[in-house]
């Protein structure tokens, strides 16, 4: 695991910090959490070790530079035996030796553990590592199925961690009071609903249109600054907002939302195996007598390579892992001795940094402050790959969304025609919709430290995902 990805969900993810986690789609964070922190400890014995050799090596330099000028003041060498400069060269030879040794030790475990990965495809991942504590694996765990989301004011889009929008439209209030008419002209009886409704029966019957892969529930999505008083999400305002709340709040924010919380009807699609997530967001409005729908589209791509299992890995077996392990310790022990760092290795006053932030967030916490407690993105979200010049995914993408926002008008349509309502007004409105043509960004310029955010906003990964949110905890 490289460091920037380790560091990144030890201290977003694994951290009970007070910032809320955004879903990571068919990630499974308790697996990813155990290896981050395994990886964590093995860098933190190297760390150890390294400083061990280095002083081991400045004690060896000044031993011998120490005789040497002994020796030339006295005009006698008072340790004939010994020569300075080999008391020098071998400690420092000696040192090199350690390092060159530690750095084996560690790319060689972290290879045969990605191996074991690949290989041990019955074993669950999560076995491989140590488990965490017991609180943390179930904070993690409830993160699985969440039913409310905390997203950053600062976004400008509650739908954090879903990738990239694809398409975000709303019909024009319909009046719902206008009565439809059968085949000879008679006006049919008026059937009064409520928005739960219609969002309960779109939950039940869109996936019912047989598509493959379709899940839908409810979830309410929370503005971060608005956290504290939504009850029973922050029992703790200074660690991680839950992920679950009761049920019966959901139903309640789907009559009366507000500009800080309100529930959406989620559709997830999975395609290509897991390599791509769709997800339609739509929310109901009835309001003096006049219903709305909106509803936005997103998609999620697939992983980018260097996070995706290799073929490479199975193919070049242990002998691989040793000998790659060995080119790595050979190219960075003696930088790394003299002081530097791993070409992929975070800055030590990045990691300070990162702390300093967290201390003067959790003090304004305690001072009063208003403190947005939401997410900036999600994992799978970080390691996905945007640009894509596979046919194929780009034809998937769209087939999906529009087949979603097909079913999603047809049963609208049928909800509204089995209560009587008259829906010329809505059929006119999903006609120009139909006739609109809509091109979909999919490609997008890309590279290793990059993430591309809700709307598309490009950060970097390297620098922490939430480099520009300065007060943000998970940075």
């Amino acid at each position: 695991m490289d460091e920037p990805l380790r560091e990144y969900i030890l201290n977003s993810i694994v951290d009970p910090h007070p910032q809320a986690v955004a879903p990571s789609y068919g990630v499974d964070l308790v697996a990813v959490a155990r290896h981050a922190v395994l990886a964590g400890r093995r860098r933190q014995r190297q760390d150890t070790a390294v400083r061990l050799f280095r002083w081991l090596a400045i004690v060896a330099l000044a031993t011998g530079l120490l005789i040497t000028l002994r020796n030339w003041l006295n005009e006698a060498e008072l340790i004939p035996d010994f020569s300075p400069l080999g008391i020098a060269a071998g400690g420092a030879v000696l040192a090199a030796a350690g390092v060159w040794g530690t750095l084996f030790w560690r790319a060689r475990a972290a290879r045969l553990t990605a191996l074991e990965l690949v290989e041990l495809d019955e074993v669950p991942s999560g076995d491989l590592a140590p488990a965490l504590d017991p609180d943390v694996e179930d904070r993690l765990e409830s993160l699985k199925e969440p039913n409310v989301v905390v997203y950053a004011g600062t976004e400008g889009d509650p739908f954090v961690g879903s990738g990239r929008l694809l398409q975000r439209r709303a019909l024009s209030p319909v009046d719902v009071t206008r009565s439809s008419t059968d085949d000879e002209g008679r006006r049919q009886k008026l059937i009064p609903f409520k928005p739960v409704e219609l969002s309960d029966f779109l939950r039940e019957r869109v996936p019912a249109l047989g598509f493959d892969g379709l899940t839908s529930f409810n979830r309410l999505y929370v503005r971060g600054d608005y956290a504290r008083h939504v009850p029973d999400l922050l029992p703790d305002r200074y660690r991680t907002p839950h992920a679950r709340v009761e049920p019966g709040l959901l139903q309640s924010t789907i009559a009366n939302p507000t500009e800080y919380a309100r529930t959406y009807l989620c559709f997830e699609r999975i395609l290509s195996g897991g390599d791509l997530v769709i997800s339609m967001y739509v929310h109901v409005r009835l309001e003096q007598n006049l219903l709305s729908v909106e509803w936005a589209i997103y998609f999620l791509p697939p992983l980018r390579r260097r996070f995706l299992p290799r073929d490479s890995l199975r193919a070049r077996g242990r002998g691989g892992a040793t000998r790659d392990a060995f080119k790595v310790a050979a190219k960075e022990t003696l930088p790394i001795l003299f002081g530097g760092s791993s070409p992929t290795s975070l800055k030590d006053f990045e990691k300070k940094a990162r702390k300093k932030r967290k201390a003067r967030v959790l003090r304004q916490i305690k001072r009063g402050f208003e403190h947005d407690y939401g997410a900036f993105g999600g994992l799978r979200e970080a390691v996905a790959v945007y640009e894509t010049t596979k046919r194929f995914d780009v034809s998937d993408i769209e087939d999906s969304a529009m087949r979603l926002r097909r079913r999603l008008m047809d049963c609208v349509q049928e909800f509204l025609d089995a209560h009587g309502v008259d829906t010329s007004e809505f059929k006119d409105q999903v006609k120009n919709i139909y006739n609109a043509h809509v091109k979909y960004e999919i490609a997008s310029v890309t590279s290793d430290t990059t993430i591309i955010g809700s709307h598309g906003r490009v950060n970097q990964f390297s620098q922490g995902r939430s480099e520009r949110h300065t007060s943000g905890v998970n940075q």
